[in-house]
Parts: structure tokens; C-alpha cells; sequence
């Protein structure tokens, strides 16, 4: 479901990236191929409207009803590369990706991050297109009562 503000950026063929919650290191690809021109309100008094979108290839480990999520580029910045949000990683004022080499080490790449598209952030440095790059979990930053005891 895409929210009312959204919706109107999307158009039947516009690329997307699928993740699954099941299967991190899987991304599928596919495209837009319907929005349904009849919103939805949700309890919370929202509209969605939902969009169709189908795999340019499928993996035998993808299962209907799974979780996903759908990262749709209304935008194309020509020669950007994108990465995940959470393969970005900070070391003081420095961002930087771990690419995962052909022999399973990982490499430490500097980048500067730009424009965010949903789960993906626009990156520029040293990485080239195919590259695989490393997802860290984010760390908790707070543990036990955010208030203080009580």
C-alpha cells in the first residue's frame, strides 16, 4: 500500500527493489505494472492505494505471503549507486561500506552518502556496480527504561 502523497509520483513500469524480511541477503528486482486507482482509508483515517508490482526473476525460496518490502525509484540519477541504509556505517565523521570480496573478506570503502530512496541511500566513492556490500544490524543506542528508573 502507498500512501495518498506518494502515489502520484508512480507510474506502471517504474523499477523496483524487493528485500524479504526472511531472506536478507536476497534483492529481487521487478517493476510497477498496476495501481489501483481506488484508495483505501485506514483506521488511522489515511489513504493507501495499492500497487501491483511483478519479478523480473524469482527465487525458489520466496514463499506467498512472506514479508516484504518494496522499494519503488520514481527518481533516476544517472551513474548513482545505491546501497542499503544498513550497509552504511560511521567511524567519527567518516562513512563507510565493507564490500564483501570474491574470496568472502571484507573490504573497508569510504563513501558519502546522499539522497535517501526508501531503504536505499544514494552513495559516491570507490564502489563499482555489482559490488556486494556487508548489511549490519543497527545497534541499540538505549537499553532498559528511556525515562530513567522508576
Amino acid at each position: 500500500m502507498v500512501d495518498e502523497l506518494d502515489v502520484s509520483q508512480i507510474t506502471a513500469g517504474d523499477p523496483v527493489s524487493i528485500t524479504l524480511e526472511s531472506i536478507r541477503e536476497l534483492q529481487l528486482a521487478g517493476a510497477v505494472s498496476q495501481i489501483n486507482p481506488i484508495g483505501q482509508t485506514t483506521a488511522q483515517g489515511l489513504v493507501k492505494y495499492t500497487v501491483r508490482v511483478d519479478m523480473t526473476h524469482t527465487d525458489p525460496r520466496v514463499l506467498i505471503g512472506m514479508t516484504a518490502n518494496v522499494t519503488i525509484v520514481t527518481d533516476v540519477q544517472e551513474g548513482a549507486l545505491a546501497v542499503p541504509l544498513d550497509a552504511v556505517q560511521l567511524d567519527g565523521q567518516t562513512e563507510f561500506v565493507n564490500r564483501v570480496k570474491a574470496d568472502g573478506a571484507l573490504e573497508r570503502v569510504n563513501v558519502v552518502s546522499g539522497q535517501l530512496q526508501g531503504d536505499l541511500v544514494i552513495v559516491a566513492g570507490d564502489l563499482k556496480p555489482g559490488d556486494t556490500v556487508q548489511l549490519v544490524e543497527p545497534v541499540p543506542t538505549n537499553t532498559g527504561n528511556p525515562f530513567g528508573p522508576g
